[in-house]
């Protein structure tokens, strides 16, 4: 029986300004994202609780299983542009999209784990399907979990390409299933 993999847990919502509510929006998605820059989930959720920063995620997650939590799940994050209002939006801390897979887990497997765990947790809250989609499917506005590459794709929307390519999506999905039998 699987236990939560989160050796770290800090509640720090309500210090980032870069918030909206989400106006009656139903949340449809969880995103994942990367980083693009060095540093932990303190370090990142520093960053986005600074007004000038424009950008907010509602969790930075880091590979020794620390979690922020930066933006409360019932506000709107600044991550996806539009799909902010029906979106749950996770980053992984010190991330890069042109990770090799073996990279990702070198650098990011208890990370993941703990998105995973996350991701179910948010998506019984929220009624989302505990499945992976497409960008197609996301297109189509198919609630899931995926990345901000499938909503770039999907919705014709930003350029952003995080997770990137070689994202270990069928370990996330077995650990998804893991989660979700608990």
């Amino acid at each position: 029986m699987a236990t939560s993999p989160i050796t770290k847990q800090d509640d720090q919502t309500g210090v980032s300004p870069n918030c909206d509510s989400r106006d009656g929006a139903q949340v449809i998605w969880f995103l994942l994202h990367t980083q693009e820059g060095d540093g932990d989930a303190q370090s990142l959720a520093h960053y986005l609780q600074n007004a000038d920063s424009g950008v907010s995620y509602h969790y930075t997650v880091d590979n020794s299983g620390t979690v922020i939590d930066v933006v409360d799940t019932d506000k709107s994050a600044w991550a996806v542009l539009s799909g902010n209002p029906r979106s749950i939006n996770l980053c992984f801390a010190g991330s890069r999209v042109a990770w090799t897979r073996e990279e990702w887990f070198s650098n990011m497997q208890a990370g993941i784990d703990c998105a995973a765990w996350i991701a179910v947790q948010d998506a019984r809250k929220y009624g989302i399907p505990i499945r992976t989609i497409t960008p197609e499917q996301l297109g189509n506005d198919e609630a899931g979990i995926a990345d901000h590459n499938a909503y770039t794709i999907g919705k014709h929307k930003g350029t952003h390409t995080d997770v990137g390519p070689n994202f270990p999506w069928d370990y996330l999905n077995s650990k998804l299933a893991e989660y979700n039998e608990l």
